[in-house]
């Protein structure tokens, strides 16, 4: 996993305890997927183990050894949800059975959920389903898939849990109130290897030595996506909108459970975290290497201002896959399509409606800021028919 030189001690970390080559055993971790404790790479551990719950122990071990009232920074980065499928039996049995009434039923009652807590406005009618209805799977098919979903949902569960267990680490230390706590997630759910069934069989769930088999499938990351298209890696909703779920109750205990729709992307966070540290973003580092210039805009203002808008536009690329927001509209340029497409993302955030045909100048202008962008970082050369 690259040289030393670009391990988290040497990119200005003062301790580090993970997996640097990402996906990775939840139970054994090991050989180029294993363990790194600051600059040394561990065996692998011994049973029973869960990455979830030793990730967690670290953080708050890294906090507790903090010797001065100085500010911390802390970036935990949890493997969990990502396949393979990996659960702890005490938190899988809570989720025995809960998925047996299948896909539709699950993504209607997140749905109706979503729009009774007025997270989703209920005029975005649910993206096109793209799987078999699931009384046409057999019994076998409809329980393997309800497990996987299953396991999924205890993986989640951990992850909860185990970040409510470091929160009252930071209240019982008197360190809560006056702490910035940011969480969200990279992408949208993951559909990999894009099928109905997953990577690998139930046979492999929990199997010590597996860092890929198996996943959960395509219609549960669909369900995971409620309400959007698509899902990981694609530029629809399903895979580049997530939320941002931010606590700092000294500060902003005022707006505790109140929604924000601005739009905001991850270069923003390190902006965000630059000026509530009143700090200043540094040029170099490491004996004068240079460092990019910061990209993003602080979302502060954002939290205290509704309406405040911090973008003019947002530009994004993953494999093949673009797309370019700009006041109501969103361009997109999908892996599967020779052309672009056009939505009104207020109205139609859920991807239905095409209107590129009507709206010709509109596209044209933002595939032109699209395409100066890419060239600024450097995303060409790269084949897009």
């Amino acid at each position: 996993m690259h040289g030393k030189e670009k391990w988290p001690l040497q990119r200005g970390f003062e301790h580090f305890y993970g997996i640097l080559a990402g996906a990775s055993s939840y139970l054994k971790p090991q050989g180029g997927r294993g363990l790194t404790l600051d600059n040394t790479n561990l065996p692998a551990p011994q049973s029973p183990y869960y990455t979830t719950d030793a990730f967690t122990d670290y953080a708050i071990r890294f906090i507790d050894e903090q010797t001065d009232d100085n500010p911390f920074f802390l970036y935990l980065a949890y493997n969990a949800p990502h396949w393979p499928l990996h659960a702890k039996d005490k938190d899988l049995e809570k989720f025995a059975g809960k998925y047996d009434k299948g896909w539709e039923a699950v993504r209607e009652e997140r749905y109706r959920k979503m729009v009774e807590l007025g997270i989703v406005n209920p005029d975005w009618k649910l993206a096109e389903w793209e799987s078999r209805a699931w009384n046409e799977l057999t019994e076998a098919e409809r329980d393997s898939s309800s497990l996987r979903m299953s396991v999924y949902a205890a993986q989640v569960y951990c992850m909860d849990y185990n970040i409510g267990k470091l929160i009252d680490y930071l209240e019982e230390e008197g360190k809560l109130d006056n702490t910035l706590i940011l969480f969200l997630s990279d992408n949208g759910a993951c559909a990999e290897p894009y099928s109905e069934k997953g990577f690998g069989s139930t046979s492999e769930i929990n199997k010590l030595d597996s860092w890929v088999h198996p996943s959960y499938g395509l219609p549960w990351a669909q369900v995971s996506n409620t309400p959007y298209r698509k899902y990981k890696v694609r530029a629809y909703e399903g895979g580049i909108a997530t939320p941002l779920i931010i606590s700092w109750p000294e500060v902003l205990g005022k707006y505790s459970n109140q929604i924000r729709r601005n739009v905001g992307f991850v270069p923003d966070i390190m902006a965000t975290f630059v000026e509530v540290a009143r700090a200043e973003y540094p040029t170099t580092y490491h004996d004068g290497n240079s460092i990019i210039p910061m990209a993003g805009t602080s979302l502060m203002s954002t939290v205290h201002n509704p309406d405040k808008q911090i973008h003019e536009y947002i530009f994004g690329e993953h494999f093949n896959n673009c797309f370019v927001r700009w006041k109501n509209w969103k361009a997109v340029k999908d892996e599967k399509m020779k052309e672009w497409e056009l939505y009104d993302i207020e109205k139609d955030r859920t991807e239905w409606n095409n209107v590129a045909a009507e709206y010709p100048d509109v596209l044209k202008k933002m595939v032109r800021k699209w395409e100066e962008w890419a060239n600024e970082c450097y995303i060409f050369p790269k084949r897009l028919n």
